[in-house]
């Protein structure tokens, strides 16, 4: 068992939570990330999620800290190689310089410069356009934790600062699979999401002030999976009853599905 910290120093470190080791040295994750570490998410038994200002995605492995895939929000399906390149090396250089050199203006001034880049209080309400010069940052990441570690269960939620939420498959060979509004106000974004323990439902709540709940059962979610508990096990003659009676439930079963693309059951203004 462990504590993850991590924020402006775009690093993950581990520190032990085990009585008579909390003391310790921490252990120093391998630094891949180019910009200040948002937010972050932990899949029991499996992995992490880490996500910055600038929309970077990074999954990593809970046991080794070492990372298997990293992505982009702005170009979710380009594969990225887990390197920095020349640029990044040289940003990161830059940043360790700056970062060394005395200021005058103390803590005060470093909080002061971080609010300045706040994707919230800080954002114009018409549209903006995203690109080299304005990055789209990651507002908030959620695991489902019930969902399994498989290339066609969507199993991390990403959170815009678009107002989109992006569908990621946690797999080595994973990867990202849609992304859906989740606001209906120009300006507005998720920032922060929670589910309940069966990941039945999704509850959003968002910049302006809006709680919205999802009803996400069966959606990103493999078909061959949800007909393999009914037509597996037993012989012959015990299987042709459990297909009869799942060609019965056809009709029940598509006006699920007809919910569940419909995405929000509710949402409330506070």
């Amino acid at each position: 068992m462990g504590i993850l910290a991590m924020g402006w120093d775009r690093q993950v470190t581990e520190f032990n939570d085990v009585v008579g080791r909390e003391y310790g040295d921490p252990k120093k994750w391998p630094k891949f990330h180019t910009d200040d570490i948002t937010c972050a998410d932990v899949k029991l038994g499996e992995g992490v999620v880490t996500a910055t200002y600038s929309g970077e995605i990074i999954f990593w492995k809970l046991e080794t800290g070492q990372p298997y895939r990293r992505y982009s929000v702005m170009d979710p399906t380009r594969f990225i190689e887990l390197k920095l390149t020349a640029e990044e090396e040289k940003s990161l250089r830059r940043s360790k310089r700056l970062a060394s050199r005395p200021t005058h203006t103390g803590i005060h001034g470093l909080q002061m410069s971080r609010a300045g880049r706040s994707t919230v209080t800080n954002r114009p309400e018409d549209n903006r356009d995203y690109g080299a010069n304005i990055p789209i940052s990651v507002q908030a990441v959620l695991f489902l934790q019930t969902r399994p570690q498989t290339l066609k269960h969507g199993s991390v939620f990403i959170s815009l600062d678009t107002g989109y939420i992006q569908v990621y498959s946690h797999h080595q060979r994973g990867g990202y699979m849609m992304e859906f509004l989740a606001v209906h106000k120009t300006g507005d974004c998720v920032l922060t999401m929670c589910t309940d323990r069966k990941n039945r439902f999704l509850y959003t709540g968002t910049a302006f002030g809006y709680v919205k709940i999802w009803y996400i059962v069966n959606f990103w979610f493999a078909e061959a999976v949800k007909s393999r508990s009914i037509c597996s096990g037993g012989t012959e003659a015990e299987k042709k009853p459990k297909v009869a009676d799942a060609l019965k439930r056809i009709p029940e079963l598509e006006k699920d599905l007809e919910s569940a693309r419909s995405n929000i059951t509710q949402h409330y203004y506070v």
